[in-house]
């Protein structure tokens, strides 16, 4: 499919970013619900999307920032992005070193006044996804 164009990688990618960081967004994923609701919500299999979009979200996202067109506007991602952020952002995060190949791979993005927030969001799911990833904690940047 991929050979005759059928399916576009970088479409593919940018689909399931914005899928993933739209669905995030909604009231019903937000930690600030009650438990007794997360846990029906858990039993009843009400999301089952969530494990999929809180993990990777980023590797769509940084997939398709890395097959940009020369020139190609980001408006809706990164509104969709700085919704996503804002929603989700932990005021009680460890920050992380290193996070210049984040800035980089994330530069289009550069103008948002999110941008901070965005590349340390980035680079703890990356770390979160790596070789020695941990499940989510309360360090990392998002409450995810």
């Amino acid at each position: 499919m991929i050979r005759t164009k059928f399916i576009s990688p970088r479409e593919v990618d940018y689909s399931l970013a914005m899928l993933s960081m739209s669905y995030l967004s909604l009231p019903q994923a937000h930690k600030n619900r009650s438990e007794d609701d997360i846990e029906v919500d858990l039993v009843e299999r009400i999301h089952p999307f969530y494990d999929y979009a809180s993990t990777c979200w980023v590797m769509h996202l940084q997939s398709r920032m890395a097959d940009l067109e020369p020139g190609e506007r980001l408006d809706q991602p990164q509104e969709t992005l700085e919704i996503f952020i804002e929603a989700h952002w932990s005021s009680t995060h460890k920050s992380l070193p290193e996070l210049e190949r984040i800035e980089k791979a994330f530069s289009p993005l550069r103008k948002s006044e999110l941008f901070d927030k965005i590349t340390k969001a980035a680079g703890w799911a990356r770390k979160q996804t790596g070789e020695h990833g941990q499940g989510p904690s309360p360090d990392e940047a998002l409450d995810l």
